[in-house]
């Protein structure tokens, strides 16, 4: 038996130290025997603070003492009577306890061990403590028997008090029958170790309980959602100790199925006598009436009686406790009907699931491991605390990675432990209320529940009329399963079934017939309504609404088709529906249906009157792929595709095509050819008379110019494929047009506006259809335009669009990201305060969100801003926290990009050769070579770019750009850093070279032509100057080669100045050795590793402009 001191009753619940001071007081009016236990009492505790070895046990067995102490020392003075008892029987209790004194003294003395002789001794000191205190349990409850018997011979039996009006012959005084009644001290169950999530109510209840008027709660929720353990928690508080002491009763009713069982129960539990010939309801109510002062009664588990035939009686047997005047009530119940009869208090309503963050104490508190998949594994268990806690016993000794593929095969198994029961059991406790009365007396409620828990998402419940419109008696079905708490309200207006419980029913009770059809129809028709390839001018329709109504049905529809296409029977209208659904989230950049469209393309095989809709799915799969960016998946489907539809095939493979030139990838098809293959699908789509086919290809064409940066040819072409839709008519291929066209304008006019129109005739049309992930981004657009034009208010108001309508998609990554776009705007505006604020929000919302790379980026940006400023030693704090990110995400490129930055910030350091600080030897110039070789060593290390860095870097990558370029740029630095320092060797310029030969590798003619100029000098420097002008002179003319040849001017002064003084110019080599550019301009290429073939948005192009 475990020492759990809180098990005890106890008259106040307080600390030792007052328990210590209440027993000292009572000592003054004591006689001699009962003085002497108070003494054992007060020792005991004393004892506490002086234990050496097994510390917690023996400090509960010592408080247990002390407690039950205090608790007879009250009773006995409280009338001559019972102290007389009392004496008459204090021997063995006596006896008991000098006997733990003992014991625990002997534990004072056990530090004097060595470490092995306590390891040796702990098992059998354990099993000691464990004697003990059964030992003193087992004399408390003799002692209670032998009070009890012989208060029953004193005052006769509680029933004959009404008819005599006092207590018996012995004449024993009212009071002493109420202290009678109070004496019994009898094990309440232990206060919860690990209890998190309810803290609100707790806090109620207790408020309520400590009021003058007795209180009457109901505790009601689903069965494993922690009633128990709430009500638990209360019956411990501190303050209701305090108040009703010892008058605490705990009654669990598992088993008990009648109020006489209630009766027989609660009358076993107090020890209330009782003779053949009395009324066991009558006595048992006289005697909770008599208790001195106020009692408090938890019913646990009362739908055991309630939800049966004998509701009616367990409802008059609870008003007939509720009116008694000083008896607080607690009952537990499932569900979330509450007993008639009883005037309860408003609080609380039915407990809920728990969130995230308690769902995770509660698992990692007992005993689960953690790991990154975590989150993922305590989403399939919905918040459900009996799902939790048995997880984590499964995950005692299993990563949550692992568990959640045992649960993929076992499901709601999985989730048990030791023998079965309704708390050791997820599928008990759900089988508990599927067979409950209330259930079962609706058998339409099961049916309705089954195919409720197809829905993951839950349904409102004004959508049950149209979903299920052929089940008798809906309401009052949905009713009872509310009853019952088998669905839940996650919020108003809302219904939904947890996912265990989904699990579970589905595969015991799987959905079918016509009530599936209907549900199957509701949603059908739903998508039917958005479908988006086929609608033109719905303006007038409000399309919006639709839209939003299937983002919000969108994870339903996904689970309910995806259980039709498992069926042996598919009708065409599930595939169809499906292929609506899958072109949706294409278009409108909502959801992941791929996994769905898998399952319909294999559904679809195996019917050849599908095979249409199938290929069509197909293409929508493809595209999809190629949209997230799913480059293998992507490949895989255009095989499926080819499968299915040579055509359908051509036209996604040349999409596949014209992404690889668009990236310039290694084995990047021939434009050229590509054409010709969209030409030849064209002319095959244009034979079938397939409009839609044909204005794809022309599309394709125009991209594909784009892709080979021939945006002047892409434009007639963009205008004759918006035509061709325009014939159809298709409004979403219109937009695209307009959308694609309106950014090849404005690349090619000298005027950033000049495409602005464009995009608006397109995000005109993007809003009518509710297109919001295109809408977005051509707010997005849009802004990028305003700020060239320096409208920073305009733009201001764009990103704020864009922002909102990420929003709505759910997209938080995106929502963050035009957040950090207002900040460098901000910024631009010379809002140097709020941009900060902004950023640093932005880098926390990322880090809370899991996205601790992007808010390492945030870092990484702030530290740009922070070095314009001039705070260099805040900027190298954000360097070194996202350097710290980097290292424990264990992105090794990372961390040698946040190397290579802190390098040039130290560099820019006016006096290399100090100390970086007092009492390390360690100078800037060696702090910023060892970082720059660090670095250097990772990416000559690894054979391509790791695509984080872009995510580190807020880039979108960058065509052309490859593994050579980072180490170009710090074999660069390294170079200029050793010739800074005065190093002209071999070494520094055979750097230089091979930096130059990397640049020119990539296209980047200016920093190779830089690379020249360095090599030129040290030349000269060394006094080599025929040598060193000559390397010049290849250096002014590759600048000469370059549109607006920066640094031409420069190396030409440099030749007339080595010609003329045939000798280096001080002032013109220190200009060289200079880290950092002067101007903004040449310091923001300077970070740009990206040169004239960058694409997108950087942290250097805005944080150093």
């Amino acid at each position: 038996m475990p020492v759990v001191p809180s098990n005890t009753i106890t008259r106040q619940g307080s600390a030792p130290s007052d328990l210590k001071s209440r027993l000292k007081d009572l000592k003054g009016g004591l006689s001699l025997v009962l003085k002497k236990l108070a003494d054992v009492a007060i020792n005991s505790l004393d004892i506490r603070e002086e234990l050496t070895a097994n510390k917690p046990a023996c400090k509960a067995l010592a408080l247990r003492v002390a407690e039950l102490t205090e608790s007879i020392l009250v009773r006995t003075t409280a009338s001559p009577e019972i102290e007389r008892m009392c004496l008459q029987n204090i021997t063995r209790l006596q006896e008991c306890l000098d006997d733990i004194s003992k014991f625990l003294i002997e534990q004072t003395h056990h530090g004097l061990l060595s470490g092995i002789a306590r390891m040796t001794e702990s098992d059998s000191i354990k099993a000691e403590i464990v004697a003990r205190d059964k030992r003193l349990t087992d004399v408390i409850t003799t002692l209670n028997l032998d009070l009890n018997m012989m208060t029953t011979v004193a005052v006769g039996s509680l029933a004959n008090i009404n008819a005599m009006g006092s207590f018996g012959s012995a004449g024993a005084s009212i009071k002493a029958q109420r202290v009678q009644t109070t004496l019994l001290i009898s094990r309440l169950p232990p206060k919860p170790r690990i209890f998190h999530g309810r803290e609100d109510v707790v806090n109620q209840a207790v408020s309520v309980l400590l009021k003058p008027e007795p209180a009457h709660i109901a505790l009601l929720g689903m069965g494993g959602i922690g009633k128990t353990s709430t009500a638990a928690t209360i019956l411990h508080s501190e303050e209701v100790k305090a108040k009703y002491g010892s008058n605490r009763v705990f009654l669990r009713c598992d088993s008990i199925t009648t109020a006489d069982g209630i009766v027989s129960a609660l009358g076993a539990a107090l020890k209330v006598p009782v003779s053949q010939d009395d009324d066991p309801r009558a006595l048992l109510l006289q005697y909770l009436d008599a208790i001195d002062g106020s009692s408090f009664l938890v019913v646990d588990n009362l739908e055991s009686a309630w939800d049966t035939p004998d509701r009616e009686a367990v409802e008059e047997f609870l008003a007939e406790l509720s009116n008694i005047g000083t008896l607080s009530l607690v009952i537990t119940m499932r569900g979330q009907q509450r007993p008639v009869g009883v005037d309860w208090s408003s609080l609380p309503p039915p407990l809920k699931t728990l969130d995230l963050d308690a769902s995770k104490t509660i698992y990692i508190s007992n005993g689960g491991k953690s790991d990154e998949h975590l989150e993922e594994l305590l989403l399939e268990l919905d918040g459900w605390p009996l799902a939790i806690v048995l997880m984590a016993y499964q995950g005692q000794n299993r990563l949550p990675s692992q568990l959640l593929a045992a649960y993929k095969d076992e499901r709601t198994k999985l989730l048990a432990m030791g023998q079965a029961g309704h708390l050791t059991s997820v599928e008990v406790s759900i089988s508990l209320s599927l067979n409950s009365q209330t259930v079962q007396d609706v058998p339409e409620a099961l049916d309705l529940l089954s195919l409720l828990c197809l829905l993951p998402d839950g349904l409102e419940t004004k959508a049950l009329p149209a979903a299920f419109p052929n089940i008798p008696g809906l309401q009052r079905a949905e009713r009872v399963l509310e009853q019952a708490s088998l669905v839940t309200r996650p919020v108003e207006n809302e219904i939904k079934v947890l996912s265990p419980i989904r699990t579970f029913v589905l595969a015991s009770h799987p959905p079918g017939g016509r009530y599936l059809i209907d549900l199957e129809d509701f949603f059908c028709k739903m998508t039917a309504e958005v479908n988006l390839l086929r609608i033109h001018d719905i303006g007038q329709q409000e399309p919006d609404g639709r839209i939003k109504r299937v983002m919000k049905a969108f994870g339903n529809m996904s689970a309910v088709f995806a259980h039709a296409v498992s069926m042996s029977l598919i009708r065409a209208d599930i595939i169809d529906a499906i292929f609506c659904l899958g072109a949706f989230a294409l278009i409108v950049g909502y959801g992941d249906p791929s996994v769905l469209l898998k399952k319909a393309i294999e559904a679809g095989k195996l019917h050849p009157e599908l095979r249409q809709n199938t290929i069509k799915i197909g293409s929508i799969l493809a595209q999809h792929n190629i949209m997230l960016d799913r480059k293998s998946e992507a490949f895989e489907a255009a095989e499926e595709l080819k499968a299915l539809d040579e055509d359908s095939y051509m036209v996604f493979a040349a999409q596949l095509q014209i992404d690889k030139i668009e990236r310039k990838v290694e084995n990047a098809p021939d434009p050229d050819e590509v054409a010709d293959q969209i030409k030849e699908s064209r002319r095959h789509f244009e034979a079938k008379h397939d409009k839609r086919g044909t204005a794809v290809c022309s599309l394709f064409l125009a991209l594909l110019s784009i892709a080979v940066e021939k945006k002047a040819e892409a434009i007639p072409l963009l205008v004759s494929a918006r035509t061709a839709y325009e014939a159809i008519p298709d409004d979403f291929g219109v937009a695209l047009t307009l959308d694609y066209q309106g950014q090849c304008t404005a690349a090619l006019e000298s005027i950033p506006e000049a495409g602005d129109d464009l995009l608006r005739q397109a995000l005109s049309i993007y809003n009518r259809l509710g297109i919001l992930r295109k809408a977005a981004e051509v707010h997005g657009l849009l802004a990028e335009s305003y700020v060239k034009q320096d409208k920073f208010l305009e733009a201001l108001n764009e990103r704020s669009q864009e922002g909102a309508l990420y929003e709505e998609l759910g997209k938080l990554v995106e929502v963050r990201n035009t957040e950090r776009y207002r900040a460098r705007i901000h910024a631009a505006l010379g809002h140097k305060a709020e941009s900060e604020t902004l950023l640093r929000e932005v880098g926390r919302s990322f880090e809370s969100m899991g996205e601790r790379l992007r808010g390492a980026s945030c870092r990484v940006e702030l530290f740009f801003y922070l070095i314009t400023a001039g705070a260099d030693q805040s900027a190298l704090l954000e360097m070194d926290a996202a350097l710290r990110i980097c290292d424990e995400l264990k992105v090794e490129q990372g961390v040698a990009v946040c190397k290579y930055f802190k390098s040039r910030a130290i560099c820019k350091h006016n006096h290399l050769n100090d100390l970086v600080a007092p009492g390390r030897s360690t100078t800037f110039a060696e702090e910023s070579e060892r970082l720059l070789k660090e670095a250097l060593c990772i990416f000559e290390a690894s054979d391509q770019l790791d695509p984080k860095v872009w995510v580190l870097l807020d880039h979108e990558p960058a065509t052309g750009f490859c593994i050579d370029a980072p180490r170009a740029a710090i074999k660069k630095d390294l170079a200029l850093l050793w010739r800074q320092l005065g190093r002209h060797d071999e070494e520094t310029i055979g750097l230089t070279q091979q930096a130059s030969t990397l640049f020119t590798k990539l296209n980047n003619a200016i920093q190779a032509a830089k690379c020249k100029v360095m090599i030129g000098s040290i030349l000269v420097d060394r006094g080599l100057y025929g040598e060193g002008i000559a390397v010049l002179e290849e250096a002014h003319s590759m600048f000469q080669t370059i549109p607006f040849p920066e640094g031409a001017a420069g190396s030409m002064e440099l030749i007339k100045l080595y010609e003329a003084r045939n000798a280096p110019s001080n002032k013109t080599i220190s200009g060289l050795r200079k880290p950092f550019p002067a101007s903004d301009k040449e310091q923001s290429q300077a970070y740009d590793w990206f040169g004239s073939n960058a694409t997108g948005s950087s942290i250097s192009k805005f944080a150093l402009t």
